[in-house]
């Protein structure tokens, strides 16, 4: 298990350096997984600038799978939104619902973690994998509205 955190002040250029952080970890897995991971860290690290305003803290984990946490000291709990079409921003939590395999909200002292999984993919031989993922309305709805908190977070 490679398990590696760190922590970064709460202002809008963390919200790259984070992802940055996300990218070097994931270095020499496939292409699609880690701009996955990244797309996905952005925006809860988007969250904990725009609406806890708090610092904060990233863990990526490997173990047999791909772990990131997000951990701040904000109130509140985040909520899955459904804004129009024509609104600039809501989706993050949404999109992170599409494309995790796992995600959830867990407590954390004096604020919460969230966090999201990703199956674990090598990249083919010879190359440094695929396309980026893509993001369709098929794929942000597949995991429905459900408990955002996942068994294994409710354990």
């Amino acid at each position: 298990m490679t398990s590696r955190e760190r922590d970064f002040p709460c202002t809008p250029e963390s919200v790259p350096a984070a992802r940055r952080f996300v990218r070097e970890i994931l270095a020499g897995q496939d292409a699609a997984t880690v701009g996955t991971a990244e797309l996905m860290a952005c925006e809860l690290v988007t969250n904990c600038v725009r609406h806890a305003h708090t610092d904060f803290e990233v863990r990526v984990t490997l173990d047999g799978n791909i772990r990131v946490e997000v951990t701040d000291t904000g109130g509140g709990e985040p909520q899955v939104q459904s804004p129009p079409a024509q609104a600039l921003s809501g989706r993050g939590l949404r999109i992170v619902q599409g494309l995790a395999e796992d995600w959830g909200v867990s407590p954390a002292p004096g604020g919460k973690t969230v966090w999201f999984t990703l199956a674990y993919q090598q990249p083919p031989s010879g190359g440094t994998g695929g396309a980026a993922h893509s993001l369709d309305a098929a794929a942000l709805g597949a995991r429905g509205e459900g408990d955002r908190t996942s068994p294994r977070a409710r354990a």
